[in-house]
């Protein structure tokens, strides 16, 4: 997803009355891929970048079998 889409789900979200941050602005992009048909990787991988998901994963496993 480029800049010029962001800034879109960013000024939708300025439109409702909610300021958008980076966290927001994402999350949006991500629950409209997600409401569009797409799975959660799928739409992640879109918003964020290719092996978004996967890495995001990979850590999230890693750290918390390093806290056992």
């Amino acid at each position: 997803m480029n800049n010029k889409q962001l800034n879109t789900v960013a000024a939708i979200i300025e439109n409702n009355g909610i300021k958008a941050t980076q966290q927001s602005t994402l999350a949006a992009a991500i629950l409209a891929g997600v409401q569009g048909g797409a799975d959660l990787k799928a739409a992640f991988d879109h918003v964020i970048g290719a092996g978004s998901f996967d890495k995001l994963v990979g850590d999230l496993y890693d750290s918390l079998r390093a806290g056992r």
